[in-house]
């Protein structure tokens, strides 16, 4: 993905397989999930939810989470000035970064969202979507939603759209359980 400027401020997003699409508008930012609490919300200004998408860029905590499951957590697109994040651990402050990119009209043909549970002593699940072009379609991770692992190859999980209509998620480890976060973008 490469996101092109230009003058007077219009932007366009490059996806390979989908060419140039253009951009309404481009909002970063994070959620702060306060010590002792699960979830956190930041306001962006509307967008229509049908034309934009949410990138996870990371989280961190900032002191008190010595497990990895305070930490790790998942950005969700609640509605249209919304952002939620989320976490299975509540000790310390965690920081959960978002970026929100809102296409105009005709660059998306649909979007699907939803958690894959990986259960305690699997590595792999999937999720069944509703059929997309998969040479036009792109899935995305949201981060971690809940985990009870403490290691990193027990809660971190890599996303694949296998065919038209399964995601999977793997991961390494198969200590305690993960719930992983995703996007599946079809464009024209």
């Amino acid at each position: 993905m490469t996101i092109t400027s230009f003058p007077g401020g219009a932007k366009a997003v490059y996806f390979p397989g989908a060419g140039k699409l253009r951009v309404e508008s481009i909002q970063s930012g994070t959620v702060t999930i306060d010590n002792g609490n699960t979830s956190g919300t930041d306001t962006i200004n509307s967008v229509d939810v049908n034309n934009s998408i949410i990138l996870f860029v990371g989280c961190t905590i900032a002191e008190g989470g010595s497990q990895f499951f305070h930490t790790i957590s998942r950005v969700v697109l609640t509605n249209a000035t919304t952002i939620t994040a989320e976490r299975s651990g509540s000790i310390g402050e965690a920081i959960a970064g978002y970026v929100v990119i809102e296409f105009f009209s005709g660059a998306i043909k649909s979007i699907q969202r939803g958690n894959i549970a990986i259960g305690a002593a699997d590595t792999t699940e999937t999720a069944t979507i509703t059929a997309v072009n998969a040479a036009k379609s792109a899935v995305f991770a949201l981060g971690i939603a809940a985990a009870t692992g403490s290691e990193p190859a027990d809660t971190l999980a890599r996303l694949e759209l296998t065919d038209a209509t399964t995601v999977t998620a793997t991961r390494v480890g198969n200590s305690g359980t993960s719930t992983i976060g995703y996007q599946v973008v079809e464009f024209y």
